[in-house]
């Protein structure tokens, strides 16, 4: 008897995809390959920063020597593309593949 191979075209129902949240400030970030001239001295720092420590991979402003800095001075680079903010997305926990584990822990 053959094996039923499940089609790589398949998308889970609307229900069941992962939303971006709307209270979550976005936390993680990634450089991009844009080049702009910044204005303000402390998103130059925090460019600079950023290149530095983490290059091209994703990063988090916790990293970051100063955080309240880091998170004025990436809101500018955001803006002209230099770096890129990856969404929070959520999924309801009725629906979500670890509920019924989380329902065996408490029990």
């Amino acid at each position: 008897m053959r094996e039923q191979v499940p089609d790589a075209s398949y998308s889970p129902p609307r229900s069941l995809q992962p939303k971006a949240a709307d209270t979550a400030r976005t936390t993680i970030f990634s450089k991009t390959q844009s080049t702009y001239s910044l204005k303000m001295k402390t998103s130059r720092a925090t460019f600079s920063e950023i290149s530095t420590k983490a290059g091209s991979f994703p990063f988090t402003l916790r990293i970051m020597e100063d955080e309240v800095r880091a998170r004025m001075g990436v809101k500018e680079c955001v803006q002209h593309n230099l770096v890129r903010g990856y969404d929070l997305l959520c999924v309801p926990l009725s629906l979500s593949p670890l509920s019924s584990v989380d329902r065996r822990a408490q029990n």
